[in-house]
């Protein structure tokens, strides 16, 4: 109760009562002092104390034989006025307890929708992980081992050069009636078994004779102990089509060596689970391709599959230095969203390379520019590759020649390491 109604109130009793009851002025001002701070004190007791007070109030007004109406009229007042400070304090209680039952129920759903989506994570993850293994049961079995053979060294015969003939995986020879030999050689194996269960010319039976095939062609496209120095690929080029071993690349999924112009058309058929998170088709068959064996997983798998199917990606993937250095910045640059500055220093280094093999085309592997007598050669490919105009003596690129330099001397850095490794 504010210090505004204690006057009103005060002024109605002298008015009433006059210097007589001063007492009776001082009894009523305690009691109401008393009121107010039990009000403030403790909420609980806040419905009591204010209709002990109204009661009280009441009881005097009925009690008390006023002198005029104007006397009555302020008193009436001074009671309104005590009425409305209790109905303020009232609404003021019952709001705070709403507000704190409305942050009780925020954070019980707050909890509730936390530990639903937990779950939910949970499950998405289990998921995941039934899916995947699910596509690795249903992949082909082929050697995980990386291959040793560069298919685009490889010599490709034409649809004209007689009858092709296919891999046996089992007994490692070259067959011509490819499904005669299974069926007469290799009936105690189990795949071999299966379709010899199923009807001739169904469809179940042809797709495991072909799965036997394409296993046994890509063992030997892949590792130099079976390979006779020819490529071996699912549909060959007709004599009129001038394609090499280069316009052919392997499927993702069944190792089998397809032109890239079918290729795409042929993993959609191929690869019937689809995944969530399927990567690009000329990607996954990138992963199959050669790729230097010092190589470690992370430069076979992740670095190297998404550049360009050029000249640039080969040198990266053939040259031995160029490999190890990728696989030191591997090893020092371990986070993901760091994988697309190493291969832009991997290709700055082979670009240079292509340049300098301008120059000395009997160069060999890039260690060996680092020979004295190659150094004026080497200033000269910087040059030209960071573009410099001989007249005003300034770079196209400067930003590039600065980038070459410093990875130069790195490399050759590594280079010294590994030479005394070796010793």
């Amino acid at each position: 109760m504010n210090s505004r109604t204690r006057k009103i109130l005060a002024l109605s009793t002298s008015i009433l009562y006059g210097d007589k009851n001063e007492s009776y002025e001082t009894n009523l001002n305690d009691t109401i002092s008393s009121n107010s701070s039990s009000i403030f004190k403790d909420h609980s007791s806040l419905n009591i104390s204010n209709s002990d007070e109204m009661n009280k109030s009441n009881i005097e007004m009925s009690t008390v034989t006023p002198g005029n109406s104007s006397d009555i009229t302020s008193l009436q007042i001074a009671q309104k006025t005590i009425n409305e400070s209790a109905n303020k304090d009232l609404t003021l209680t019952t709001n705070c307890d709403t507000i704190s039952e409305v942050r009780i129920s925020r954070n019980n759903d707050e909890e509730s929708q936390n530990e639903k989506y937990n779950s939910d994570l949970v499950d998405e993850g289990q998921t995941e992980d039934t899916t995947t293994n699910n596509q690795e049961s249903t992949s082909l079995e082929v050697d995980s081992t990386p291959a040793d053979v560069n298919t685009k060294l490889l010599k490709l015969d034409k649809s004209n050069k007689g009858v092709k003939k296919h891999f046996c995986k089992y007994c490692k020879t070259m067959q011509t009636k490819f499904a005669r030999h299974l069926e007469n050689k290799h009936s105690d194996e189990n795949e071999v078994r299966l379709f010899l269960s199923l009807p001739k010319k169904s469809s179940e039976r042809l797709n495991i004779i072909s799965n036997i095939r394409k296993t046994g062609d890509s063992l030997y496209n892949s590792y130099a102990n079976y390979n006779k120095g020819d490529l071996i690929v699912v549909r060959r080029p007709q004599a009129t089509k001038n394609r090499g071993p280069d316009h052919y690349i392997p499927c993702g999924h069944c190792n089998a060596m397809y032109s890239v112009l079918s290729l795409r058309a042929h993993y959609r058929n191929c690869n019937k689970m689809k995944t969530i998170n399927q990567k690009n088709v000329l990607t996954t068959s990138r992963i199959k391709g050669f790729v230097n064996d010092k190589a470690n997983n992370i430069l076979r798998t992740r670095i190297l599959p998404p550049m360009r199917n050029n000249v640039i990606n080969e040198i990266v993937r053939n040259d031995e230095l160029i490999i190890a250095f990728g696989n030191r910045l591997t090893q020092k640059y371990r986070s993901p969203h760091l994988f697309k500055m190493i291969r832009s220093r991997l290709r700055c280094l082979a670009r240079f390379y292509q340049i300098f093999r301008k120059r000395q085309a009997n160069i060999g592997p890039f260690e060996n520019i680092f020979d004295p007598g190659n150094y004026n050669d080497v200033i000269s490919s910087i040059n030209e590759m960071a573009g410099l105009d001989e007249d005003s003596g300034h770079y196209r690129a400067p930003a590039t020649a600065a980038c070459i330099g410093g990875y130069l001397k790195k490399i050759a850095l590594f280079l010294i390491g590994e030479l005394i490794k070796k010793k």
